[in-house]
């Protein structure tokens, strides 16, 4: 799983085109379900993934936000980890959600 979720964090890394074919699959759902994990060596790349798809174009966060209503929440559960390396994603992850439109703020 590991492996898998870097894997897909060095493709969704700023390509924007990779990103919107990775939104119409269900591995946005899953990457909301792994942000939870007991498993740090899952949650970091999983935060990793979610961040690079905020860091392509706002129609692609747009999409992210609508499809992934708790996402926010989840990646905010982060911050009190006791592992520096989640809390320091969850942060990176949560400055590319609020670098887009002021909607994505609200």
């Amino acid at each position: 799983m590991t492996d898998t979720t870097y894997a897909l964090a060095a493709i969704t890394e700023g390509n924007a085109e990779q990103a919107a074919c990775i939104l119409q699959t269900e591995i946005p759902r899953g990457l909301l379900k792994q942000i939870t994990s007991p498993f740090p060596t899952v949650v970091i790349p999983t935060l990793r993934s979610v961040g690079n798809l905020f860091n392509t174009t706002d129609e692609i966060s747009d999409i992210l936000i609508e499809k992934l209503e708790d996402l926010v929440k989840k990646v905010f559960t982060c911050l009190t980890s006791k592992k520096t390396a989640i809390r320091r994603e969850a942060l990176w992850c949560l400055s590319n959600i609020a670098s887009g439109p002021y909607s994505h703020v609200e």
